[in-house]
């Protein structure tokens, strides 16, 4: 269990700290804002259920966690631990079922902190998918 918990967040890791050729908004395509856009609500929808098992499991809010971030979630319960692990096994899925890869995914998720156009059309997508 440990060395397959390395192996996924050393790989998230990786992936995190490769030099990422940024984008903005002129550059993605529509396809691929929606399928960043999926992605996120998806993630998000296993990101509350996780977070739920946690808190059940602790009996308090859990902390953050960061699937690239072993520190985040290493001091939970066991039982917590695995449930974080899982919730970060099926985001990677989820990104590679949308057709990115998880660099791809990164480096939009970095990018929206610096491009309003790039997060409002994502938003959009969003909204218009709810």
């Amino acid at each position: 269990m440990y060395l397959l918990q390395l192996y996924c967040f050393t790989l998230l890791a990786t992936l995190l700290s490769l030099s990422p050729r940024m984008v903005n908004a002129q550059t993605l395509s529509d396809e691929q804002i929606n399928n960043y856009a999926q992605a996120v609500m998806r993630i998000e929808s296993n990101r509350q259920q996780a977070y739920a098992e946690i808190q059940r499991i602790m009996g308090e809010n859990p902390p953050e966690i960061v699937c690239n971030q072993p520190s985040s979630y290493n001091s939970l319960p066991e039982e917590a631990a695995k449930v974080a692990l899982t919730y970060c096994q099926n985001s990677e899925n989820i990104v590679k079922d949308t057709g990115m890869t998880v660099e791809q995914f990164n480096q939009i998720t970095q990018q929206i902190k610096q491009d309003q156009e790039l997060e409002r059309r994502i938003q959009d997508v969003m909204r218009e998918s709810q």
